[in-house]
């Protein structure tokens, strides 16, 4: 009697795992995409220059986040002014294999990409894997984060931290939109906008940044915030914090991305 009890405990046991590992009627095909949904492996920001039928290509920049939004940005080379810039939420499906951007127009472009190690693959309008000689140029590959299109708050100035001050309407903070290549943000009181400009090598730069005239009961922090960007020209992305310096000097801002719930 004990043995046969033995016996089922380890049966049952053989059924756990193995459901586990593979649950009943779903396919899986490795080699072409890994599950979404078992953890977040998938954030991260995706480049890649997809095929276009009238311009030279769309250079595109995916980053999904954690909080499952993502930040698209679509420049159309051979263009002028060609930007576009897009952020919503995604959705991934039940095999977590594929996800699906919300908020566009589905019948104007694919919304859909398969999930790869270390890349996204753009499906047809239809939602199928794209065949024949242009397959590879729908991928989109996993690299470095993206400064563009996220909410960056500031927390450190020259090493000190940035606290709240009385009577300020707003924190401290600014968002690079890649649409025209605009820096919009605040100092805590007054209002700012110019433009800036990015480089291969983490380069970085902004100019005709100008702010609104208000007076607030304190303007500690947004003086110096703005003289500093009037200076800084490297960048750099650690985690969720951006971190702005002139050369090779040490940091001189600090900020922290914040995501939309």
């Amino acid at each position: 009697m004990k043995a046969k009890f033995i016996l089922a405990i380890f049966i049952a046991a053989n059924f756990i795992l193995v459901g586990w590992v593979i649950p009943t009627g779903q396919t899986f095909d490795s080699k072409n995409a890994i599950r979404g949904d078992a953890g977040t492996g998938w954030a991260g920001t995706y480049r890649g220059t997809l095929p276009c039928a009238s311009c030279e290509g769309m250079q595109t920049e995916l980053t999904l986040n954690k909080n499952k939004s993502y930040d698209l940005i679509i420049r159309y080379l051979g263009k002028k002014d060609a930007t576009r810039a897009f952020t919503n939420k995604f959705a991934i499906n039940k095999e977590g294999t594929i996800i699906t951007l919300g908020g566009l127009k589905e019948e104007a472009q694919p919304t859909q990409y398969l999930i790869g190690d270390g890349n996204l693959t753009q499906l047809d309008m239809s939602g199928k894997k794209i065949e024949g000689d242009l397959a590879a140029k729908y991928v989109l590959i996993k690299g470095k984060p993206s400064v563009e299109e996220k909410y960056w708050k500031l927390i450190q100035l020259h090493g000190s931290e940035v606290t709240p001050e009385a009577g300020n309407r707003r924190e401290p903070n600014l968002m690079l939109k890649a649409e025209g290549n605009r820096v919009t943000g605040s100092g805590g009181c007054n209002t700012f906008s110019g433009n800036y400009e990015l480089n291969d090598e983490n380069g970085i730069a902004f100019t005709k940044v100008i702010a609104t005239q208000m007076e607030c009961i304190s303007m500690e922090t947004e003086p110096k915030f703005l003289r500093i960007l009037s200076i800084v020209n490297k960048y750099r992305i650690s985690g969720d914090t951006l971190i702005l310096s002139e050369g090779t000097n040490p940091p001189s801002v600090k900020l922290v991305a914040v995501y939309k719930k």
